[in-house]
């Protein structure tokens, strides 16, 4: 994870710990480990921003079986954060 996240100016750890939070707080829809692994694995070539690192690991969340609906609303919120914030229209983002 060090060299990955060197890698990406630094952003991956803290956005990974973000996406471990939402985990924690929705009943850990994946262990550790799994996003870990789903994290360090992704390409993340036009991300530049904490922002846009948590938006594409929310995008490319492998699919769970188990929360299936939680997965689906997290990666559906995520698409519209990232098309207001592209539309500059940060508020709406926020949603």
């Amino acid at each position: 994870m060090a060299s990955r996240d060197a890698s990406c100016s630094g952003l991956l750890r803290p956005a990974t710990r973000l996406v471990k939070l939402w985990n924690s707080l929705n009943g850990r829809v994946y262990s550790s480990f799994e996003l870990e692994t789903a994290i360090t694995g992704q390409y993340y070539p036009d991300c530049v921003s904490l922002t846009d690192y948590v938006l594409t690991i929310f995008e490319n969340l492998p699919d769970s079986e188990d929360q299936a609906q939680l997965v689906k609303v997290a990666k559906t919120r995520a698409a519209g954060a990232r098309m207001f914030l592209k539309a500059r229209l940060p508020s709406l983002a926020q949603e």
